[in-house]
């Protein structure tokens, strides 16, 4: 999600204050959303590259490994 001072965050929860962009957490969801620059342009901002790599590792470690299916289930913001 994007704060209100302009900074830009991953919150699991979907409870923060600001712009929120929401996220499946299928890897091929994720890498067709960095690849394309989704979020950034629904969080109307640059996406830095430490939570560009964030998202990639909360997916990765999302379940224990075990990849989502891409129904929505999981939600991350940045």
């Amino acid at each position: 999600m994007r704060t209100v001072d302009g900074d830009v965050v991953i919150d699991p929860t979907g409870k923060m204050s600001g712009r929120g962009a929401y996220l499946c957490g299928a890897k091929e969801c994720v890498k067709l959303a960095l690849k394309t620059n989704k979020l950034g342009r629904a969080l109307r901002c640059e996406m830095p590259e430490r939570i560009r790599e964030e998202i990639k590792l909360l997916v990765e470690e999302d379940n224990n490994g075990n990849e989502r299916q891409g129904n929505g289930d999981v939600v991350y913001e940045s």
